[in-house]
Formats: structure tokens, C-alpha cells, sequence
């Protein structure tokens, strides 16, 4: 439910990107309007309602079920009664300590999202100009084609995190989309400009299924404070792949002269992530172990306390 839920947030990133290909560059025709360069009022225009809405996030978004106003007072306290009990059960072993966030599991799923946000980021960032050079293209068209892997990202945020339902499914699922990921790279890579299309869309449809299920992991491991602290954790430094991936990119870029090859260097980095995941385990997959290892009871203390 947790991946599921998070599959539906992540909706918002797909949307962004499939209207504001064709948004920006209906506003790069601006260019001249009152002395201003067409990228200024794609600045001005695309960033105003995100200040706009942080207003009403602040006002009017609850900070939790008590204090929706479209919840019973009944409704509110079982949800909240709800959260609390699986936030115990799904923790497992894990403590509230911030300390926590350091244990080598935790450490890991940084690792694979560093490398996810290498990959989702260099698509960003320089998918229009690749598709830029398939031909001569306006830059309406290019806006539009470029919306289409972000259509196959929203189909997979949609569809296929459901299908994580178990720890052993979550994380056949988290290798298999690392490996998708790959293999549209690599078709990107080494195809012309329709099959090439067609690999960035295969490597987009696993984008925000691989995300949603990332976050599992530090959620099943951290309780309380913690786990708001580590989730914080988490994503701040998996971002940090946002910085280093279209940097890198073109970086190999600049010195081979040829993006192409920044793609075939990202797509080896999601091989090395995709063999990473396979080390990723839930906290509840503790359990069973923790009881193997646990020192059985002493006959007479079993009766003991069976009187």
C-alpha cells in the first residue's frame, strides 16, 4: 500500500513533465515580450505557481487524519490508531534512534537511489536537446516528444507498484525495473532516433516504480522521529545523483562529442545498482532470523510459565 500510494504521489513529477515540454516551449516563443528572453518567462511563469501553492499547502493542507476536515471524528481516530499499529508492526526490529540511518541496509538503499536519481536526472536534463538533434524540429515538437516518456512513467507510477506486495516481490520488482532501466538506456543509446525514442520511453516506464519502492526500505527499518529524519535522509542524498549525473553527462559529452555515451555509462551505473538490490532486505525478512538465532526456552521455564 505504502508503494502504491507513493506511486500515486510520484503522478505529480510525470504531469509536471508531460505539460511542461509543450508549456515551455509554447513560453520560449515569448522571446523579446517586454525586453525579457523567452527562458525568463519560462522561469517567471512555470515557477510562479509553485510559490503560489506553497501558500496553500501551508494553509490548508492537515498535518494529519485528526485534523481533516473531511474525516469523522470517529474515521480520524481509527486511521490514526491504524498508522500507529503498522508503524510498530512494520518497523520490525529498527529503533527510533537517528543512529539508525547508518546501518549498512539503510546505507544500501541510499546507494541505489543515488544511482536512480543519476539516471532520472540526466534524462531531464538532457533529453529535449537529444531529440533536438533527431532532425530539423521545431520546438513545439520537441516539447511534445518529449513529453512521451514521461506518459510511459506515469503508466508505470500507475500500474505496477501494486504488484510489490511482499518483501520478496518488492525487491524482484526493484531489480527488474533497475534492469529495464538499462536495457531502454542502451537501446537509447545504440538505436536511431525512433527506436531511440522508444528506449528512453522503456527506460521511463520503471522511473517512479523503482522510486516508490526504494523507500520501503528505510520505512520498514525506522520507527517515530526516526523515520521521518531517515526518510529526510534518504532522499537528500540519493539527490545528490541529480547533481552528479547531468554533470557527468556532460562532462563525457563535452570531451567525446557524443551524448550517447554519457547513456552508455549511466546504463553500466544501474547494472552496478540493479546487482546492489539484490542485498536489500525489509525489516520484517529479520524476523525469522532473529527467532532462529534466539536461545530456545528451558523445559521447566516453558511449564513455568504455561502455569
Amino acid at each position: 500500500m505504502r508503494s502504491r500510494a507513493t506511486g500515486y504521489f510520484l503522478l505529480g513529477v510525470c504531469l509536471a513533465n508531460i505539460i511542461g515540454g509543450p508549456l515551455g516551449a509554447a513560453l520560449m516563443k515569448m522571446d523579446g515580450l517586454l525586453g525579457w528572453h523567452g527562458w525568463q518567462w519560462m522561469f517567471l511563469l512555470e515557477g510562479l505557481p509553485a510559490v503560489l501553492f506553497a501558500w496553500v499547502v501551508w494553509r490548508r493542507l492537515p498535518d494529519r487524519p485528526s485534523r481533516a476536515p473531511w474525516l469523522s471524528a470517529a474515521e480520524a481516530a481509527a486511521i490514526e490508531q491504524r498508522l500507529a499499529r503498522e508503524a510498530d508492526e512494520g518497523a520490525g526490529q529498527g529503533g527510533h534512534s537517528f543512529r539508525q540511518c547508518f546501518t549498512p541496509q539503510i546505507l544500501l538503499a541510499i546507494f541505489v537511489y543515488f544511482c536512480h536519481q543519476i539516471t532520472v536526472y540526466t534524462v531531464i536534463f538532457f533529453l529535449p536537446g537529444i531529440i533536438g538533434k533527431y532532425g530539423n524540429l521545431s520546438i513545439m515538437s520537441v516539447g511534445l516528444l518529449t513529453s512521451l516518456p514521461w506518459i510511459a512513467a506515469a503508466v508505470g507510477a500507475i500500474a505496477l507498484p501494486r504488484l510489490a506486495n511482499s518483501p520478496q516481490r518488492s525487491r524482484r520488482l526493484l531489480v527488474c525495473g533497475l534492469l529495464v532501466m538499462a536495457a531502454g538506456l542502451s537501446i537509447a543509446a545504440f538505436s536511431g532516433p525512433v527506436f531511440s525514442l522508444l528506449g528512453f520511453c522503456v527506460a521511463a516506464l520503471m522511473f517512479f516504480v523503482v522510486q516508490s519502492i526504494i523507500f520501503l526500505y528505510p520505512a520498514s527499518r525506522l520507527k517515530g522521529a526516526a523515520l521521518a529524519g531517515g526518510l529526510g535522509f534518504v532522499n537528500s542524498c540519493g539527490l545528490l545523483g541529480g547533481f552528479v549525473g547531468p554533470s557527468v553527462m556532460g562532462a563525457i559529452e563535452m570531451s567525446t562529442g557524443d551524448a550517447m555515451n554519457g547513456l552508455k555509462a549511466i546504463a553500466l551505473v544501474l547494472l552496478v545498482a540493479a546487482l546492489a538490490a539484490l542485498r536489500l532486505r525489509q525489516g520484517q525478512e529479520d524476523e525469522p532470523a532473529l527467532r532462529r538465532r534466539a536461545p530456545a526456552a528451558h523445559p521447566v521455564q516453558e511449564r513455568t510459565s504455561g502455569l
